[in-house]
């Protein structure tokens, strides 16, 4: 208990009373039937609290283990930050402990990416990881990995950019990844000021491309599929013999399908780098 009390005393420097609203504060309202409390601001206790019951830290070590992860995180900015932080980390605090321990350490992995004279960046990511339970920690895990591969001052637009991409075109972080891995290695092409509407315009160009490449491979995969259902009624009505030439036959016809779609994954490539060369050609020119 002693232990847990010195971290509270902690947040409490780090969070003065004097500077932040540590008490809830709020009015009664009277309707027609009934006198209600409304919040008008929640306090850091409140926040707190709702933070270890979300977490189901039932214990005063439990609670420490939560409370040390903020403090950690909110050493990091100055004090004028420091509120929109705690908020932050309490928000994406959702889970069990040691998984809410791990996600707020990985928003004070990506301090190292940004100015911590703007903490904008905390409440996009704890914002993001909160609205999508399923692919919010991988987001964050991988916009820690491939951020600093960008210029310092062009790290903010550029997490902007993977955060509206996400939601407008992929809806699925491993398929943004593969994307973006495959920007990366010309990223040096563009200076930091360009480097995240390059971004952005080589994702307009991949889904174009991509989505005709897809287009293409449906109509395959339905028309082969169409082709193998007759070829196996016609199987089921003849001889073992005859149906095994038949299966054979189907099997080099799904391996031409998988050649085809493979020639037009590299063509939709070589179309993309192509663009990419145009747009770092106009780039140059209009210097």
């Amino acid at each position: 208990m002693r232990a847990y009390q010195a971290s509270y005393d902690s947040l409490k420097i780090l969070l003065p009373p004097g500077k932040f609203r540590w008490q809830t504060v709020g009015h009664w309202e009277q309707t027609w039937w009934e006198r209600k409390w409304v919040v008008d601001t929640y306090g850091i206790d409140d926040r707190l609290q709702s933070a270890y019951e979300k977490a189901n830290a039932k214990n005063p070590i439990a609670a420490k283990q939560l409370l040390d992860a903020y403090l950690a995180l909110l050493a990091l900015f100055s004090v004028d930050q420091r509120l929109q932080v705690f908020r932050a980390a309490t928000e994406l605090t959702k889970d069990e402990v040691a998984t809410s321990v791990y996600n707020v350490s990985l928003l004070r992995a990506a301090a190292k990416n940004f100015s911590t004279g703007n903490a904008d960046f905390v409440e996009t990511l704890a914002a993001f990881g909160k609205k999508n339970p399923r692919d919010g920690r991988r987001f964050i895990e991988y916009a820690n990995n491939i951020l600093p591969k960008f210029g310092a001052l062009a790290r903010p637009a550029a997490l902007k950019t993977l955060v509206n991409f996400y939601y407008s075109h992929f809806n699925d972080v491993a398929k943004q990844e593969e994307a973006t891995n495959l920007f990366v290695p010309m990223l040096d092409e563009f200076e930091a000021a360009h480097q995240a509407k390059a971004l952005g315009e080589y994702y307009q160009l991949y889904r174009e491309r991509n989505y005709a490449r897809e287009q293409e491979i449906a109509a395959l995969e339905a028309q082969y599929q169409s082709e193998f259902n007759e070829a196996e009624a016609a199987v089921a009505a003849k001889k073992a013999q005859k149906a095994s030439l038949r299966a054979l036959g189907w099997k080099v016809v799904a391996g031409s399908f998988v050649i085809v779609a493979f020639l037009a994954l590299f063509l939709v490539l070589l179309s993309i780098q192509r663009n990419i060369k145009m747009m770092r050609e106009m780039a140059m020119a209009s210097k």
